[in-house]
């Protein structure tokens, strides 16, 4: 398998949506496709454009942060590459929420990752009722960055990254 988180995000999603007596949807598509014309053809798919509908419906996300460093998970899920990574970087880049890459003012920065995508964009993550889950100070940027791009509605966080936010 090449995530072996997956099983254990998809099941805690569920748990947890199931003590809310809550719907929880698990988008059934790969993140990330060797080209865009792939995604565009599997986005079109009456079973997945289904999924990405309800997506787009959703109303709460919880979720985490990574900093844009060639060490986050989504390199090491292999949905970007290091090179991927240099490439939002360049562009401003300074975090990723649920694949997508933000600046510093939690802005959107796209590029070419952008069209081989599977899953909710920019916009649909801001409209939805978001609780970022996230530790560690090496999170200090790209964590003020969405919450200044409007992504979070509540905020779990330990310790030393809420001190750290509090100082800045």
């Amino acid at each position: 398998m090449a995530n072996p988180l997956l099983p254990t995000s998809e099941s805690c999603s569920t748990e947890i949506a199931r003590r809310l007596s809550a719907a929880c949807i698990n988008l059934n598509a790969p993140a990330v496709c060797s080209t865009a014309d792939l995604a565009r053809l599997l986005r079109a798919e009456p079973i997945i454009s289904e999924q990405l509908d309800n997506l787009r419906r959703c109303t709460k996300a919880i979720y985490s942060l990574s900093p844009c460093t060639p060490d986050t998970h989504v390199v090491q899920f292999k949905i970007a590459s290091e090179a991927d990574i240099a490439d939002y970087v360049a562009r401003g880049a300074v975090g990723i929420i649920a694949g997508r890459f933000i600046d510093r003012k939690g802005a959107p920065v796209l590029g070419p990752l952008d069209e081989r995508l599977i899953g909710a964009d920019h916009e649909t993550l801001r409209r939805m009722t978001g609780l970022l889950v996230v530790s560690g100070q090496h999170k200090l940027e790209p964590t003020l960055a969405a919450l200044r791009g409007g992504y979070v509605d509540q905020i779990v966080v330990d310790a030393p990254l809420a001190e750290a936010l509090l100082a800045g």
